[in-house]
């Protein structure tokens, strides 16, 4: 069945002022311009990681969030460098948009943001530093709605000999990994939920061939679908919307 498919994009959206719930499709350039009043909701699992569809978008938005040169500047050389008032706009974004056990989740959160962080600034090494372009030709053209002046440090920085050495150090041991992470946005948290969601699906969805055969020769299919559905799973057809298996 392809209904999993469909709902995996449905976020929880919760108002903060009036309590009320909804669910909706969203992109990550979306959350930007969310109603004052109302966060998307994120669950999280007992090592404080995100652990459903709301935390797939928050990771997407962090990765829109990185690119942001104003509230996480590429000059910087480390993400453990960064100022405490950029941290504080960082953490700001998140909480703003975002609804979540913050206590729990802040490391995992932040520690997120600083590998989309790390991952942009790669893409942009690779972009316009390559092949073997000179620090003058790089500095000529730099990349649509970038700051200039956080920029010119990106560039003098990773033109330094000492930075040449330690990235072409970097990109050979690239070359020697063999398994190399293909999970996208998605957690392994979140995975290995859905796998097992996945797995009990499976076993109450036993019979559906039988429902699809009556399907095609009664004129009533939605009673007779919904019967099946009741059957099976109960209660529990409430927790599909929002993409939340049972507990």
């Amino acid at each position: 069945m392809c209904l999993p498919l469909i709902l995996c994009f449905l976020y929880i959206i919760a108002d903060t002022s009036s309590g009320e719930i909804e669910t909706r499709k969203m992109q990550a350039i979306q959350v930007w311009h969310l109603e004052k009043t109302k966060k998307v909701i994120v669950e999280l699992n007992g090592y404080g990681q995100g652990n459903d569809n709301g935390s797939n978008l928050l990771v997407r938005f962090l990765g829109k969030l990185a690119q942001n040169s104003t509230i996480c500047p590429i000059y910087v050389k480390r993400w453990d460098w960064m100022s405490k008032d950029n941290r504080y706009q960082q953490w700001k974004y998140i909480e703003e948009n975002f609804e979540f056990d913050y206590v729990a989740g802040v490391k995992w959160a932040m520690s997120t943001l600083g590998e989309r962080w790390r991952a942009y600034k790669y893409r942009l090494r690779c972009k316009y530093f390559y092949p073997n372009k000179s620090k003058e030709d790089i500095l000529a053209n730099p990349p649509p709605g970038l700051d200039c002046a956080d920029w010119t440090a990106f560039v003098h920085h990773y033109k330094e000999d000492k930075m040449k050495k330690q990235s072409l150090a970097n990109t050979r041991s690239r070359k020697n990994l063999k398994v190399s992470h293909a999970g996208g946005s998605m957690s392994n948290a979140r995975r290995g939920r859905q796998m097992k969601y996945v797995q009990t699906l499976e076993v109450k969805l036993s019979g559906y061939e039988e429902t699809k055969e009556q399907l095609a020769h009664t004129q009533n299919r939605l009673a007779t679908l919904e019967k099946f559905l009741v059957e099976k799973f109960g209660s529990e057809l409430t927790t599909f919307a929002r993409d939340v298996p049972p507990s």
